[in-house]
């Protein structure tokens, strides 16, 4: 083998590896590439996600001020009842006595 052989291998060898190396190059710039969308997609995702939780949380915080108004507790409603059960029992016995009254007068 003479010089110019081994010049032609080595020129070959060094073309093939350029060769491989672009093509490696190539994939790992269209991996970094899909990699870098599906992270914009995920921020923009999280983004959005975090728009929802604040409406949320929003929603939340104002059902938590405006609940005292509109919900009336077991217990309120308890004692709310007993009071006009009270209330119509003596009127119950006032006309129960009216009634009485009218009856004896006849």
């Amino acid at each position: 083998m003479d010089w110019e052989m081994i010049a032609v291998f080595v020129a070959i060898f060094i073309a093939w590896n350029a060769f491989l190396v672009g093509i490696i190059r190539y994939f790992i710039v269209r991996s970094v590439a899909g990699m870098d969308k599906k992270f914009d997609d995920i921020e923009s995702d999280m983004e959005k996600e975090a728009a929802r939780r604040r409406e949320l949380e929003t929603r939340l915080h104002d059902l938590e001020t405006d609940l005292p108004n509109r919900f009336v507790q077991r217990e309120d409603w308890i004692r709310f009842s007993t009071v006009i059960d009270k209330k119509m029992d003596k009127l119950n016995e006032k006309l129960d006595g009216i009634k009485d009254w009218v009856h004896a007068r006849s």
